[in-house]
Formats: C-alpha cells, structure tokens, sequence
C-alpha cells in the first residue's frame, strides 16, 4: 500500500475573504485485526471534553506568553473571540465537574453548561447541576 497526501487550501468560518489555510490530510495508519475498535462516545460529551481541553491549552498559553489574548487565540484557531470566551468559561466550573467532563461521566454540551458556569461558588455549581 501507498502512502497518498493530499493538500489544499480550506477557508474556516463565514468570511471567505480571510487568508487561506493550507491543510495536509495524511490516511490514518491501517489497524491491525488484532486491535478492538475504540468504544462509541456521546457527541455531546465528546465535543464538551474537546472545547474544555482546549480552553485549557489556550489558558496555559495566555500563561506562557505565547498567546497574548483571548481575541489572539480566536484570531489563531479561526474562531470568533465571542466562541473563544464561551468555551473559556468551562474553565470556572468546579474542578470535580470538570473531571466528569474529562472522564465522559457528564453527558452535556456546553452551551447547557453555561449559566452554570456564570456562578461564583462551586456548591452552587454542584447544587445547579444535579437539579437540572
């Protein structure tokens, strides 16, 4: 078997006028027969663990001084800054809900999440979610 690479460029978001990115797509590496296929997750989930992993990144970035800003990162990553401070906010969630997130535990999307996240104290978080 060949390995084929295929490049081209892809515009990401609503504005066909920004800069084009380059985008390489290599075919993942074949799986031995051996090897059990990995358990289906919830989309929801999936995607909710993925934007909190992110918001982790871009924070430990913002640390470092790689990133300047939020509205830096939305720049970078092609997103507006409006996005970049919705999935930020995971960040205020309690420590134990943001490990349910991690873990798969929590079934949610973040948008759910989101008044949650607006308050101060963390029972407060723990009381919200466990009553809706």
């Amino acid at each position: 078997m060949t390995d084929v690479t295929v490049t081209f460029p892809v515009v990401f978001g609503p504005q066909a006028d920004r800069p084009r990115k380059n985008v390489k797509i290599v075919p993942p590496a074949p799986v031995a027969k051996a090897e059990a296929a990995p358990a289906t997750i919830d989309a929801a989930t999936s995607r909710t663990a993925r934007s909190l992993a992110l918001a982790t990144l871009i924070q430990r970035q913002i640390d470092t001084g790689l990133i300047r800003d939020h509205a830096h990162a939305a720049e970078l990553l092609g997103m507006t800054a409006v996005n970049v401070g919705y999935i930020m906010n995971l960040l205020h969630l309690a420590a134990d809900i943001q490990e349910a997130l991690i873990m798969g535990e929590l079934v949610t999307s973040e948008r759910s999440l989101r008044p949650i996240a607006r308050l101060l104290s963390w029972v407060e978080q723990r009381a919200a979610l466990s009553a809706g």
